[in-house]
């Protein structure tokens, strides 16, 4: 399996600064980007508070990750699956106790795409609306399903798909 790996972000044209972070580590084969959200509450805060957090977490499961590489048992593949969600969960409760501890961050958020690759096994978390893709022999595939208000009208039948395109 060749993987290629390219990080890039940029500032657009709404806002006059950034608040996107990202990791490619390939030794580890861990892949995040996080969408700050937030404006004014510092989304930047938020974004690189979950790459920081999620990469020391996992760097510090270092040892499962290379067990599942070279075997894969069931049994590791379920703890890795698992320190990958405690990994996001830290992340989250970090960004919260930030938001709680100083008024200026209140209601910063990111979105976030991970994918830990291990051996052939692929692990995501993610929330929000940032997606990940799997391009394969020229087909592109979504792996990842938006988490927001519109994409859950459109799952319910309280909007259509041309209504969630105006939307937007």
């Amino acid at each position: 399996m060749k993987i290629l790996t390219f990080g890039q972000t940029n500032v657009g044209m709404k806002r006059d600064h950034n608040e996107d972070a990202f990791l490619v580590d390939d030794d580890l084969g861990l892949y995040l980007v996080a969408d700050g959200m937030g404006g004014h509450a510092a989304g930047e805060v938020a974004s690189s508070t979950a790459v920081e957090v999620i990469i020391a977490e996992l760097r510090s499961k270092t040892e499962l990750i290379g067990a599942y590489k070279h075997d894969g048992p069931f049994e590791i593949r379920d703890r890795l699956l698992k320190a990958n969600e405690i990994a996001v969960l830290k992340a989250c409760a970090e960004i919260y106790r930030k938001g709680q501890e100083d008024k200026r961050l209140r209601g910063m958020g990111t979105t976030l795409s991970s994918m830990l690759i291990s051996g052939t096994g692929a692990f995501i978390a993610h929330v929000g609306d940032s997606r990940i893709y799997l391009i394969r022999e020229g087909q592109i595939h979504q792996l990842t399903v938006d988490h927001s208000l519109i994409n859950e009208q459109l799952k319910r039948g309280t909007i259509s798909k041309d209504e969630a395109r105006k939307a937007k």
